[in-house]
């Protein structure tokens, strides 16, 4: 294990952000920015009611996060609709749109743009959200993360921005934001509860994606449930992968390549590694499953083992999970 953690601060650019809005090096940086970005919502969601706006859902936070950033969101669904948007903007003299068709074309995921010259009843920002084909799904919550950019640096003096879906510090930090934007957790936390109860299982958080969050994606959804509940949670998600020492040949194994943890985990310092899932996990049984059927069962972390035989320390762990195409997303959390 390193004997530091990496950091959002890390980034220069981002430990200037978090200062210009009151973070001190005495506090952890990703915890203050949650506090701080969940204050500043809170009081915005307050003014909006104040001036009779309705806030309902979760996409109504949206709305409010980018009146007060005067940003406009533009979602793409098409190439044409691309192609016209590009152009009209370039037409306008503002050329930090002139390369969008090509930067998409590369697996860029949103951009956000400051326009030079906006008329006086223009927002200052253009977020622009790629909504084409498979990435329709993360529509909302890539529009919060580029909504999240302008929100860190409040006088970013850019003029072409885009997200690649590489965790740099900056874009770590950028999704901070966008998950608390996403699920704003006082309407967010009560709509899980009610699903759950005190069982954070797979089928209550399903439920609680499909019927509160369906503009979202299932990684966004879920990863804002685990962050919600208090007790120690995780949300694993597997697939067939090769680790990089080379000893699993040409054989791809079903393996954890992605482990989010809440705070409470992160305490208890519950944690699975990209290890091959084993055979007798909820996991495995979801995979191998031609149904797609929700398997969930109690479990121990002595189960997971490296490729030299290590295993984790012995701990009874509840497992949910279900295969989704290529994937299998498990929810986790100690009894």
């Amino acid at each position: 294990m390193p004997n530091r953690k990496n950091t959002i601060v890390d980034d220069k650019r981002v430990k200037d952000a978090l200062s210009a809005l009151g973070w001190t090096p005495d506090r952890d940086p990703e915890s203050w920015l949650r506090q701080n970005v969940r204050t500043t919502l809170g009081r915005w969601i307050a003014d909006a009611r104040q001036n009779r706006i309705t806030i309902n859902g979760l996409d109504d936070v949206l709305r409010v996060v980018a009146d007060r950033l005067r940003v406009k969101i533009e979602h793409v669904e098409s190439d044409g609709q691309l192609d016209t948007l590009a152009e009209e903007y370039a037409q306008a003299g503002e050329y930090g749109f002139a390369t969008l068709q090509r930067d998409f074309s590369r697996g860029v995921e949103g951009a956000v743009v400051r326009l030079k010259n906006p008329s006086p009843w223009e927002r200052q920002f253009v977020a622009v959200v790629d909504a084409r084909g498979n990435r329709s799904a993360a529509r909302f919550f890539g529009a919060c993360h580029e909504v999240g950019h302008p929100f860190l640096e409040p006088q970013l003096s850019f003029g072409f921005r885009c997200r690649q879906g590489i965790q740099k510090p900056l874009e770590k930090a950028v999704d901070i934001i966008a998950s608390e934007i996403a699920f704003y957790e006082p309407l967010a936390r009560p709509a899980l509860l009610e699903r759950t109860g005190d069982d954070l299982s797979y089928r209550a958080v399903e439920g609680f994606w499909q019927e509160e969050a369906p503009f979202s994606s299932r990684t966004a959804a879920f990863s804002a449930a685990i962050r919600l509940w208090d007790s120690p949670a995780m949300l694993v998600i597997a697939e067939r992968h090769a680790a990089k020492h080379g000893r699993d040949g040409d054989n791809s194994p079903l393996r954890a390549v992605s482990t989010i943890r809440n705070d409470s985990a992160l305490a208890a310092g519950a944690y699975i590694p990209k290890f091959r899932v084993p055979p007798r996990s909820a996991i495995y049984h979801a995979f191998v499953d031609p149904m797609r059927s929700v398997h969930e069962q109690l479990e121990d972390f002595s189960w997971w083992q490296s490729s030299s035989g290590s295993a984790l320390a012995a701990g009874a762990v509840f497992v949910g999970a279900r295969r989704t195409g290529d994937k299998v997303f498990a929810l986790l959390r100690l009894p």
